[in-house]
């Protein structure tokens, strides 16, 4: 987007039109690519169904592999590799959000799969499968320079229905002039 801002300006009116129009393609494949990509969060990495071979938590940590990736849980493995295609092509507002989604879903596929191990060996193994393919996440994340932090607001209602059932019986100081009047209160 800068790109084309700088192109258009530097060139004058004349390619004012082609800049409004680079844009919204530009806009529109970046809707399309963060829709994918929550479609990809869905079917690959949310309900992502786990091969006997992926839980086999701690053989398969004793295993001589050239490639370190090929130890990583599949889902950290598709969720790291999804952030760091899109990291370059997306806004930062709309890489965190993605971010944020994919890492959820990554994080919740692990639980299930470190539930899924206790089953099937010990809970000392699910929960260091956990923490490694959590210090993974971390480690691989570190780069994007972006912030994973989540503000929740919360609304408090509890007083709203004691104050709409006072302003139905109060009708009387509805339309009262004073400080007690039932629509203020409300």
């Amino acid at each position: 987007n800068d790109i084309i801002e700088d192109q258009v300006s530097s060139k004058g009116e004349c390619l004012e039109a082609f800049g409004l129009l680079a844009v919204q393609m530009l806009e529109d494949a970046q809707e399309r690519l963060s829709y994918r990509t929550q479609h990809y969060i869905t079917s690959d990495i949310t309900n992502y169904a786990p091969s006997a071979g992926d839980l086999a938590y701690p053989q398969k940590l004793g295993e001589d592999l050239s490639n370190q990736y090929s130890m990583w849980y599949p889902t950290v493995r598709r969720a790291l590799i999804c952030l760091s295609k899109l990291y370059r092509c997306t806004h930062t507002s709309v890489f965190e959000s993605l971010a944020q989604e994919c890492l959820a879903a990554s994080i919740e596929s692990l639980r299930n799969a470190g539930m899924q191990i206790v089953e099937r060996s010990s809970l000392l193994d699910s929960q260091l499968f956990l923490i490694k393919h959590l210090l993974i996440l971390r480690e691989q994340i570190a780069p994007f320079d972006v912030s994973f932090t989540v503000s929740e607001v919360s609304l408090d209602f509890s007083n709203l229905k004691i104050a709409a059932s006072d302003l139905i019986t109060n009708k009387s100081r509805m339309l009262s002039l004073t400080s007690n009047n039932s629509i203020l209160e409300f």
